[in-house]
């Protein structure tokens, strides 16, 4: 049996949440983790993007992870960029995630700018 951390199990009702609509609920829960141990500010993060992802919240999402994030939240970034305009700075996530080492945002990235055209 695996024994999940509260932490965790709040991480994912927040993620269950915002599949259902839930978003300030799941918003409340990313603060509180941000507010904890570093290693759950990641998840924290995560929380807080998802949700705002969903309702459009793309300035938001971009001034979050403007400052230093880990590299699988930069697609979020890179979205959002996208929404909103901001091409010189999308040009420089892509950049950024091109020269990743996770193989999997490599390929996200130059996906995203083939169908892009940047």
């Amino acid at each position: 049996m695996m024994v999940y951390s509260d932490e965790r199990l709040l991480a994912e009702i927040a993620l269950a949440g915002i599949l259902a609509g839930k978003y300030k609920e799941a918003e409340a829960i990313a603060a509180w983790l941000l507010t904890q141990d570093t290693r759950y500010h990641e998840s924290g993060k995560l929380i807080l993007v998802t949700s705002w992802h969903a309702c459009q919240k793309y300035t938001e999402i971009v001034h979050l992870l403007s400052g230093s994030c880990s590299s699988s939240l930069l697609p979020f970034k890179a979205l959002s960029e996208y929404h909103l305009g901001l091409n010189h700075n999308l040009k420089k996530t892509i950049k950024i995630l091109k020269s990743d080492e996770n193989n999997e945002l490599t390929v996200f990235a130059e996906q995203f700018e083939k169908d892009l055209f940047l």
